[in-house]
């Protein structure tokens, strides 16, 4: 727990700050949405949870969601 707490989720805030500077709040509020994805596909990897059609339905609407705002920015 001590390293979870302190650890990773102070890494992960670290990390994501350094990310919001290089490339910018908006460009980065997109890939917030990537944490469902990241988190079944880790569940899946190390705990050899099932992936349900739900998950790669959602999966999918997010992987397109980015492509359309990225090439909205490109714009």
């Amino acid at each position: 727990m001590a390293y979870v707490g302190l650890f990773a989720a102070l890494a992960a805030f670290i990390l994501w700050g350094y990310g919001v500077r290089i490339k910018g709040p908006d460009a980065a509020g997109l890939y917030i949405n990537l944490i469902p994805v990241f988190s079944a596909a880790l569940a899946w990897l190390l705990l050899g949870e099932a992936l349900t059609h739900g998950q790669a339905a959602g999966a999918a609407l997010i992987l397109l969601s980015l492509w359309l705002g990225r090439e909205r920015r490109r714009r």
